[in-house]
């Protein structure tokens, strides 16, 4: 039997029960572990950390139109209050939450789901879940656009965010490398062309190399 919560909030009825969850939903959680991860989590009743609650509202709640996914999520926590939660929505800023700050704010959860999509990341901009569903809703990061001046600080503080961006597209790449290698070697080949360009391999030396000529 479906259990039900209502609240009264401005003339309005609200009820929150286990319904099942939007497709763009779904399909962030079936995309994100993390997001899957502490979806489940909330759902089956536990308390969530505050950061854990911060990754769900700027993750599930950017895509949340109106915010009742946030509260049909958030209902059966322990500590659930409607008001806090409808306050904390309508408050949320316009930028995702990016995979950095995720795996900064909850490392021990990363770490054991195996933390490492492969994302879409032209155009400049940052990593983050919901590239999976609406890229749109990830805006270019202005790490990628430098003025002509900065300061010590600023130049420091871009250059870290910049050699994290770095890091992640190592690991990305990493892991295209065995997936390449793998479908090279079933198939027997040494190239693949696209439309643009030709992916070589190249076994000349102790380690493969992967080389990109334009067409």
């Amino acid at each position: 039997m479906k259990r039900i919560r209502e609240c009264k909030e401005g003339g309005k009825l609200l009820q929150h029960g286990t319904q099942s969850l939007p497709p763009l939903v779904e399909k962030l959680k079936s995309k994100c572990p993390v997001v899957d991860h502490l979806v489940s989590k909330a759902t089956a009743g536990h308390m969530l950390r505050s950061d854990e609650k911060v990754v769900l509202f700027y993750t599930v709640g950017l895509i949340d139109e109106d915010g009742r996914i946030m509260h049909q999520l958030l209902e059966p926590t322990p500590d659930y209050n409607y008001t806090k939660v409808k306050n904390q929505w309508s408050r949320l800023k316009k930028n995702p939450i990016s995979c950095i700050k995720i795996r900064n704010l909850l490392p021990e959860i990363t770490v054991s789901l195996g933390c490492n999509c492969v994302l879409d990341i032209r155009g400049g901009k940052y990593p983050s879940p919901l590239l999976h569903v609406n890229p749109y809703l990830v805006p270019e990061s202005s790490d990628f656009q430098l003025p002509e001046k900065l300061t010590l600080k600023e130049a420091a503080e871009r250059y870290a965010r910049l050699s994290q961006h770095v890091a992640e597209e190592r690991k990305v790449l990493h892991r295209l490398e065995g997936i390449l290698e793998k479908h090279f070697s079933r198939k027997g080949i040494k190239e693949y062309t696209l439309r643009d360009v030709r992916l070589k391999q190249d076994c000349s030396g102790e380690r493969i190399h992967w080389i990109l000529e334009n067409r």
